[in-house]
């Protein structure tokens, strides 16, 4: 079976209901449908065509899994939440329309996507978490409404190979708003940012504001500087965070790899073997202690 159309009296879709049909290439939902089941549509490698129902409420955990024919998908606003894997590994897909309503989008929901190049995050929506967007090799840039209050490890902008093999995509941009979760990602990640609410339009108001923001930035990283000297060092922490996690695995990668050097206290704090030489041996006794196999 190739095609299949729901009839209007069906309301539900089941877990696992059209799991591993291997030929199916298009599903149409009425939208008398409000539920959709979790697994609905994993392991569907031939489905290219996807019409949700209007009332859905939620896209469930690993709907469309490795449904690697999907190219693209609307995701409707009556949905608050995109589940976890919802699309993961689907590698066709080249469009996500999300559209406004939507609230959460969950742990590695477009993971693996990597012929996604473009997707709007609606101003509806307030938690994006870890991984959501990992391993999606194409989306070059994303734009973040204020709306979105939370923003999870390697959310975008990251590759993850294997255990320790996590590389960040240089030039990865960000748009979004100052003071925002968006730029605090940004900056945290050592990605480029782009204010939405920065003037342009007066060229006064703007030499002014650079002005100021030149004596900002200058007197942000003095304070930087002599809170970096005078701090406790935390070992395992390389990018100073107070928190040890993947990002300092990266920022401690990039720096053996030549891409972009840490700082002399960075060096410090990510040196957990204590030899003064930054190696494979240091991510992998960052990552031990992140996996709670052995505490720094």
């Amino acid at each position: 079976m190739k095609k299949i159309t729901l009839p209007d009296t069906v309301e539900s879709v089941g877990n696992g209901a059209f799991g591993s049909c291997i030929f199916l290439e298009e599903i149409s939902m009425p939208d008398s449908v409000t539920s959709l089941g979790r697994s609905a549509f994993e392991n569907c490698p031939e489905l290219k065509k996807v019409r949700l129902s209007k009332n859905l409420t939620a896209i469930e955990d690993t709907t469309f899994d490795n449904c690697d024919s999907l190219q693209e998908i609307t995701v409707p606003g009556n949905v608050k939440k995109i589940g976890i894997k919802a699309f993961y590994e689907c590698s066709g897909l080249i469009k996500a329309e999300l559209e406004n309503g939507i609230e959460t989008i969950d742990e590695q929901a477009f993971n693996g996507c990597g012929k996604l190049y473009k997707v709007d995050i609606p101003d509806s929506v307030k938690t994006i978490s870890d991984e959501a967007f990992l391993n999606c090799d194409e989306l070059e840039s994303v734009t973040i409404p204020a709306s979105v209050t939370k923003i999870g490890k390697m959310a975008f902008g990251y590759r993850h190979i294997g255990d320790f093999n996590v590389y960040k995509f240089e030039g990865f941009e960000i748009s979004g708003y100052t003071g925002s979760a968006a730029e605090k990602y940004a900056k945290d990640n050592g990605f480029n940012f782009k204010a939405l609410d920065v003037k342009t339009d007066d060229t006064d108001t703007t030499d002014d504001e650079t002005t100021s923001d030149e004596t900002k930035d200058t007197d942000t990283t003095d304070s930087e500087t002599e809170s970096k000297e005078t701090n406790e060092i935390i070992r395992g922490d390389a990018n100073g965070d107070k928190d040890i996690n993947v990002t300092d695995i990266s920022v401690t990668a990039a720096h053996i790899k030549g891409i972009k050097a840490l700082d002399e206290v960075q060096i410090k704090a990510a040196d957990v073997s204590g030899d003064g030489v930054l190696t494979v041996t240091d991510i992998a006794m960052i990552a031990s202690h992140i996996k709670g196999i052995k505490a720094l």
